[in-house]
């Protein structure tokens, strides 16, 4: 009786490695993709306008177009996009908290502060 459940447990300790594994293979490719993404200097002043009689017959259309304005919305996205990936990395991994991150919350994850030029900060 002992030996199976042994082989059980083998068992089921080589599904939850290899799902892990997956895992971790998925959160390289979303942690690349991401890392694409942020090389585009113009990533957070592109936007979809819609200019009207621009297509056929005078319809609307829908167009990019970079601004000089920076889309503060999708950078917040962007930095929460982020913390959950290295939360998942963090949480995949069995990584330690970050130090200094004992005591009161020490279960959660370490927080990401996101420093712009302007000195404006979001913290999650």
């Amino acid at each position: 009786m002992e030996k199976k459940k042994t082989k059980e447990h083998l068992a089921g300790g080589d599904a939850v490695a290899k799902d892990l594994k997956r895992i971790g293979r998925l959160t390289k490719r979303l942690g690349s993709l991401v890392e694409r993404a942020l090389e585009d200097d113009d990533q957070f002043k592109r936007y979809i306008v819609t200019k009207k009689g621009a297509g056929r017959d005078g319809e609307q259309e829908c167009v990019e177009q970079v601004f000089d304005k920076v889309d503060f919305k999708s950078v917040k996205e962007a930095a929460c996009a982020l913390t959950a990936l290295a939360d998942s990395v963090k949480s995949v991994y069995s990584l330690p908290d970050a130090p200094g991150k004992s005591g009161e919350g020490a279960d959660a994850p370490a927080g990401i502060t996101v420093t712009f030029e302007s000195g404006e900060e979001f913290a999650r």
